[in-house]
């Protein structure tokens, strides 16, 4: 089954969907209580921080189409 299909057939919960896994955000109160020093001052503040990240993320998924593009290996449409 394909993450999207994963994501949508458990949104949301813990354990079930990858989407929620610890990263850059974090979701649960148990995960962040986990957090020290820099990373713990970023995470209480990650609210604020959410449109920043989100335009990097932007930039990342554009990085990484290009890479897929240009890199060996089989790609069905390449040309397109």
């Amino acid at each position: 089954m394909r993450k999207h299909s994963r994501h949508h057939a458990n949104p949301n919960k813990v354990g079930a969907d990858e989407d929620i896994r610890p990263g850059v955000l974090l979701f649960t109160p148990d995960d962040a209580a986990r957090r020290t020093g820099l990373s713990g001052w970023l995470t209480a503040r990650q609210g604020w921080l959410f449109f920043p990240l989100l335009t990097l993320e932007g930039l990342s998924l554009h990085a990484d189409a290009v890479r897929t593009v240009v890199q060996d290996g089989e790609l069905s449409h390449r040309g397109t």
